[in-house]
């Protein structure tokens, strides 16, 4: 199976101090890669860069065999979820994802109806999302996943906050994804408990000095 996502001996720092040692790995539809590493290690860090966000501090990170960074193409196939999740409290869940930076075209209410039925927080569709529970914004943000197609997924801690329904749902949401060929990089302290696919796990490690 062809690799689409590709990471060959990355390196990230903080204050030109080196996190953890390369990391290496290669993606191909219908795998989830799961980065898992002590807090502080980086792991948001890595993340970001895995996005394109920031280039790393060594290493190269590759789609279809370009650089992810600047990379237009890159950013058409990718939806990033950080753990602060994006949202905006000042307006309502509906408006939230009405909204959405990630739009890439006008969605129809019905559509964001079936979606909020499908996180379970449709009856909360009028509410300000400030006034949301940490478990409630936390299915908001995982709306997003369902409602933009992309190819890769890149979540940060995408179970925070989640009870074991919301956390079971969040795993299928990631093995239907799979399933239908798209690829997964997620950190967490918490291991999907579920077939979904090719799943493996990389453990970023400190840098020996």
């Amino acid at each position: 199976m062809s690799i689409y996502f590709l990471a060959q001996g990355v390196e990230c720092a903080r204050n030109d101090r080196v996190l953890f040692s390369p990391l290496d790995f290669s993606l191909s539809p219908g795998e989830i890669l799961h980065l898992r590493g002590a807090n502080g290690i980086g792991k948001t860090t890595v993340l970001r860069c895995l996005a394109g966000f920031s280039a790393p501090y060594s290493g190269n990170i590759s789609w279809l065999d370009k650089n992810v960074v600047a990379n237009e193409e890159y950013k058409k196939s990718l939806l990033f979820l950080g753990h602060k999740n994006a949202i905006k409290s000042m307006l309502t869940v509906f408006e939230n994802l009405q909204l959405s930076p990630s739009l890439h075209s006008d969605l129809g209410t019905s559509l964001i109806l079936e979606t909020l039925e499908r996180v379970g927080i449709k009856t909360k569709i009028h509410v300000f999302a400030g006034e949301l529970s940490s478990g409630q914004k936390q299915r908001l943000a995982l709306a997003r996943l369902l409602l933009f197609p992309s190819k890769l997924w890149i979540l940060d801690e995408p179970f925070n906050a989640l009870d074991t329904a919301g956390f079971n749902m969040a795993q299928c949401f990631m093995a239907e994804h799979v399933d239908k060929g798209g690829m997964i990089v997620f950190t967490s302290h918490h291991p999907l408990s579920r077939d979904v696919g090719k799943y493996f796990v990389v453990d970023l490690k400190p840098k020996e000095r």
